[in-house]
């Protein structure tokens, strides 16, 4: 749904529109949604924790989530933190 009106975006009441967008998903990853080999897409993005080994969280967490069939997105220093680990 995409909110066509103002009363739609502060109100959060907003009519259903039709839209054909492609939101930078690839080709495959969309398809391998659709046939279920994709389960969920999960963002993650956010700073290391300083009270935990640095990039630990992060990378712990996506290894879990790719093994699970997780599409993860990411920005920032989290993606920063995944590719020193080669991911």
């Amino acid at each position: 749904m995409v909110a066509t009106e103002i009363s739609d975006i502060l109100f959060g009441t907003p009519t259903p529109v039709a839209v054909n967008v492609n939101m930078g998903v690839l080709k495959e990853d969309h398809d391998n949604i659709i046939n279920g080999r994709i389960r969920v897409v999960a963002g993650v993005v956010g700073c290391t924790n300083p009270r935990i080994k640095q990039d630990w969280a992060h990378v712990e967490l996506v290894k879990t989530l790719i093994k699970n069939d997780v599409l993860v997105p990411q920005t920032g220093r989290s993606q920063i933190s995944l590719a020193k680990e080669g991911l």
